[in-house]
Parts: structure tokens; sequence; C-alpha cells
């Protein structure tokens, strides 16, 4: 969940970079899960945008599920609930309902077999 954090403060290309230095997960063992970044109703930051959270959401996406990484879907999460029912009282950090919906998912992934 610090994916809000790293769309504010990382350029791409360094938030490419660490994500280059996680290594392979080996799925029969181990499950790993990365978050996407949140779709922000507003604009607090001057980062801290919708395009900047795809763009970092999608590069986790080609950079982490090759390597076994499974993802957790929080854009459209909370996409669904916009800034008067997300809690996003101060523009960047969401709670509320769009946290618990994502953490059902990860149960979910964790529950399904």
């Amino acid at each position: 969940l610090n994916m809000p954090h790293v769309v504010w403060h990382d350029a791409v290309k360094e938030f490419g970079n660490k994500l280059d230095a996680y290594g392979e997960i080996n799925n029969e063992t181990s499950e790993y899960y990365f978050v996407t970044g949140f779709y922000f109703s507003s604009e607090r930051e001057p980062h801290v945008v919708v395009d900047r959270s795809l763009q970092f959401s999608n590069l986790a996406w080609k950079k982490l599920t090759p390597k076994g990484y499974k993802m957790i879907n929080a854009f459209d999460v909370t996409a669904a609930f916009t800034y008067d029912s997300d809690a996003q009282n101060d523009g960047l950090h969401i709670t509320g309902p769009p946290i618990r919906a994502i953490l059902t998912k990860f149960f979910h992934h964790l529950c399904q077999e």
C-alpha cells in the first residue's frame, strides 16, 4: 500500500529500477502480491494524478507478474468509490470502504482453493 507515496515522490524510471531488484517468486512455496495505484479523485499534490497512478500500475504489472507476483487491482475498486464515499479526506490517503474491498479481494485470492 506504498503506491500513493511512490506516485507522489518517485520518477517512473526510479520506480522501474526498484521493481527490477525484486526477485522471482516460487509460487509453489510462497505467494507475493502487489497492489496497483489508486484512482485519485482529487489532486492534492502535483504528481498524484490518475495518469501517473496508471503509469506506475502498468509498470508494476509488466515487471512483477512475469516474476510470479500476483496483482490486487486497487485502481478499479477506488474508481468505484468517489471522493465523498472513499474517505479521501486529504486527497492522497484513501481509507474507508475501498481499503476494505481491497482486503476482501486479497482474502479471495488466499481462499480460492
